[in-house]
């Protein structure tokens, strides 16, 4: 939105930074990282209004360890669309190429097919949702074929190495 695109410095989104901050340093430390040793750094963050049709083609940030969403609109139904994250490689293919179909032996309108070999994970927007994930994730949200309208707020955070993990401006630091 013009001019918006560090909210993470803007006073009006403090205490949403503050929230996101709290469970960026859960999510670090649930993947096993001590905390004392790790500063998280948000470098950018951005609001993404889309209107009708409108989608965000596959990419993913690459100066970013940790990508952060938080939802401000959505049911949770998909009928807004849908953010969908691409797997690099099929975890539980156990002999490549057999997770693609193409008359092969595992049923592709399973659960356990469509759950632990599926190329992507679509996941519905809701109203507060928080999504964090690698920033090296390949996403798009192209699975929003009817979207109303959808609003979000992406931050791009970077971990380094440090005594106390805090939320900072990494241009300040400059």
């Amino acid at each position: 939105i013009n001019g918006l695109w560090q909210l993470h410095q803007h006073q009006a989104f403090a205490p949403l930074v503050a929230a996101v901050a709290e469970h960026a340093r859960a999510y670090v430390a649930a993947l096993g990282f001590d905390l004392s040793q790790v500063e998280l750094h948000i470098q950018r963050s951005w609001p993404v209004v889309s209107g009708p049709e409108q989608a965000i083609g596959r990419h993913h940030h690459p100066n970013a360890h940790l990508s952060a969403i938080v939802y401000l609109t959505g049911d949770g139904t998909g009928a807004s669309g849908c953010l969908r994250l691409f797997a690099p490689h099929t975890l539980n293919e156990l002999v490549p190429g057999l997770a693609v179909g193409h008359g092969g032996p595992l049923q592709q309108h399973s659960t356990a097919a469509q759950c632990w070999n599926a190329p992507w994970m679509d996941i519905p927007p809701s109203a507060g949702l928080l999504l964090l994930f690698p920033g090296k994730s390949e996403r798009d949200d192209a699975a929003r074929c009817h979207i109303l309208r959808h609003c979000c707020c992406v931050f791009a955070d970077k971990l380094c190495a440090g005594r106390s993990v805090r939320v900072c401006n990494t241009q300040a630091k400059r």
